[in-house]
């Protein structure tokens, strides 16, 4: 029973498939050190040699349910008036799309790699709101497909919430999740900056077959599996994921991790590195001369086959870190409650630790499904399998030409 379920509602999470480290198998959690092709298990808990040292480092408390509850068959029947729908959106956007993705590849061939950031010249803003007339029609269609999404999930769980007696959690729901609940501050123009470099990074057709994920699938997967305060009893699950020790200062460190997902274009050598590896995202920088200088950018993650877009800010703070395990910080990723355009809704930090490798600690709101929580550990698992990625990368990245103090 519970693969065919499974099959029916496949195709609307991913168009084709959504592998972020398989459902119903347990992914191993397991490092590799960036010189060698040794394999290490590392556990949940790595005990720390002294009462004075660091704190004793936990991967968190992200459990997955074995079983489906009432949330989830009400979800996945929901879904099924969904998926016809969802499944015609990607070739329509394929098709809609395609002369924004072919005009930027064109726009960038114009600049010699690597381009650190793109030079905002009366060019680039013509080139935006060339961008932005292109979009209309994929903009209409995706504004039609949200309403239709609106109109059938809210009012189906408001009534499902009150059938059940779920109602009765809505408002430490919405408690919990205050200081999510805030407009993600995305403007036009920080979408195109964001999508160009990753795009660049994954390649013209690759990324633009997944692009359609981060407005059909994934706005479908947040607010129907996992945190719809009316239907969820939510709590913060907390999960962390880190490299080996890098053996870098702290300085480079922070330059390799900002080399990475800032520049806009890599060499080609460094493009295709970052293409193989199970995650890559695109935080800009922001150019000096903006004014009013923004905080936070437009962050476009790519994770195998979803597309999500991000609030992330440089942090460079070396205190008030909310992980207890971070010496250093190197970004903040809010994943906003009212941003359709990511799956989870919580805080993320990504940051040096005290022995020199890199961490990726989420606290995020899921309920007690099995679905909510299955993406979470998807999600998870994924970046354990990309963090041996990164940190070779890293490591041989510590040189990078980049201003770490910004």
């Amino acid at each position: 029973m519970y693969p065919a379920l499974w099959m029916l509602v496949l195709p609307l999470f991913a168009g084709i498939k959504l592998y972020l480290g398989g459902f119903w198998t347990k992914t191993p959690i397991v490092q590799v050190a960036p010189e060698s092709n040794s394999a290490t298990e590392i556990g949940s808990v790595a005990e720390s040699t002294s009462s004075n040292e660091e704190p004793i480092r936990s991967a968190g408390d992200l459990k997955v349910p074995e079983h489906f509850n009432g949330e989830d068959y009400f979800a996945m029947a929901v879904a099924l008036f969904i998926i016809p729908i969802g499944l015609a959106m990607y070739p329509a956007l394929w098709l809609l799309t395609l002369p924004n993705f072919m005009a930027v590849k064109m726009y960038l061939v114009s600049f010699p790699r690597p381009l650190k950031m793109i030079p905002r010249t009366s060019n680039f803003y013509a080139f935006v709101d060339f961008q932005f007339v292109a979009a209309l029609p994929a903009m209409l269609l995706i504004a039609v497909y949200w309403v239709y999404l609106l109109l059938l999930i809210a009012p189906s769980t408001l009534l499902f919430s009150i059938v059940t007696g779920r109602i009765a959690n809505f408002s430490s729901n919405w408690e919990l999740l205050k200081d999510t609940r805030h407009a993600t501050g995305f403007t036009w123009n920080g979408i195109v900056v964001g999508l160009m470099g990753a795009m660049d990074r994954q390649g013209l057709y690759e990324f633009m077959f997944y692009f359609p994920s981060t407005v059909v699938a994934v706005p479908v997967i947040k607010y129907l599996f996992t945190c719809n305060p009316l239907i969820h009893k939510l709590s913060t699950k907390h999960a962390n994921q880190w490299t080996v020790p890098l053996e870098l200062t702290d300085d480079q460190t922070v330059a390799s991790a900002l080399q990475s997902m800032t520049y806009t274009t890599h060499v080609e050598s460094d493009r295709a590195q970052i293409d193989e590896h199970e995650f890559s995202a695109h935080y800009p920088v922001i150019p000096p001369s903006a004014s009013p200088a923004p905080t936070s950018v437009v962050g476009v993650q790519f994770t195998t086959v979803i597309v999500n877009f991000t609030k992330t800010t440089r942090n460079n703070a070396e205190t008030g870190l909310r992980s207890e395990l971070g010496k250093r910080g190197i970004y903040v990723v809010e994943l906003m409650f009212w941003n359709p355009c990511h799956m989870v809704t919580g805080y993320v930090e990504v940051n040096v630790q005290h022995d020199g490798g890199v961490e990726h600690p989420m606290w995020c709101f899921t309920g007690e499904n099995y679905w909510g929580n299955r993406f979470y550990k998807n999600i998870d698992n994924l970046f354990w399998r990309y963090a041996p990625q990164c940190g070779g990368y890293f490591k041989t990245h510590g040189d990078a030409d980049i201003d770490v103090s910004r």
